[in-house]
C-alpha cells in the first residue's frame, strides 16, 4: 500500500471535491489525488526553485543539478497536468493565498518548505480557506528525527483549539 493512500481509502479526501496542494516537486502525490478522487478543481503551488542538495534527486531519470533542471521539470509537470480541472501556480504559497476566497477548499495539503516557520505560515494562511467540515492536512510529521513540522502543527492546533490526527507520517485537522 502506498504511503498516503489512506486519504483516499478512508474518505478523508472526497471525490469531486476542491483541493489544493502546497509543494508539488515531482507531482507524484498530485497525480494520485487527481487519479483517485477526480477533484472538481485541483490547485498546485510550487516555486520549482533549485535548492542546494537536490542533486540527490532525479526526475524522469535526469539528475536535478540546478535551476535549469527545475525549469525543465516545471514545464513537464505543466504538460502532465494540462487538464481543465487543474491550475498550477509557480510561486510561493504566501504569494497566492489571496487568490482564493475563505471557505473555498474541501481540503488543503501542505508539503512545501518544512521549516517550523513555513509550515506554521501555510497552516495559518490556508486554514481560513478550508470549508467547515473540510480537511487541512500535511506531510512529514517527523523528518529524519527532526520535529519542526510536528512542533508547528502542535502550536497551530493550540492556536485554533482543534485536535489533529497523525497516521503514516501525515497529519490532518477537520475544520468544525
Amino acid at each position: 500500500m502506498k504511503k498516503r493512500n489512506f486519504f483516499f481509502n478512508d474518505g478523508i479526501f472526497l471525490k469531486n471535491s476542491i483541493g489544493i496542494e502546497i509543494g508539488i516537486f515531482k507531482g507524484h502525490f498530485a497525480e494520485r489525488v487527481i487519479n483517485r478522487i477526480s477533484p472538481k478543481m485541483y490547485y498546485m503551488i510550487d516555486p520549482w526553485k533549485y535548492v542546494k542538495g537536490w542533486d540527490k534527486y532525479k526526475y524522469k531519470n535526469r539528475k536535478l543539478l540546478g535551476q535549469e533542471d527545475m525549469d525543465w521539470m516545471y514545464e513537464d509537470i505543466c504538460k502532465r497536468f494540462d487538464k481543465p480541472n487543474v491550475k498550477i501556480y509557480r510561486d510561493y504559497s504566501q504569494n497566492v493565498v489571496n487568490e482564493f476566497k475563505d471557505l473555498y477548499f474541501d481540503f488543503v495539503y501542505v508539503d512545501g518548505h518544512h521549516s517550523y516557520e513555513s509550515v506554521l505560515q501555510d497552516l495559518t494562511l490556508y486554514y481560513p480557506k478550508v470549508k467547515v467540515g473540510g480537511i487541512l492536512a500535511g506531510d512529514d510529521w517527523i523528518i529524519k528525527g527532526q520535529d519542526r513540522v510536528k512542533r508547528a502543527v502542535i502550536d497551530f492546533s493550540k492556536e485554533i483549539n482543534l485536535k489533529f490526527k497523525v497516521k503514516e507520517n501525515q497529519y490532518w485537522f477537520q475544520k468544525i
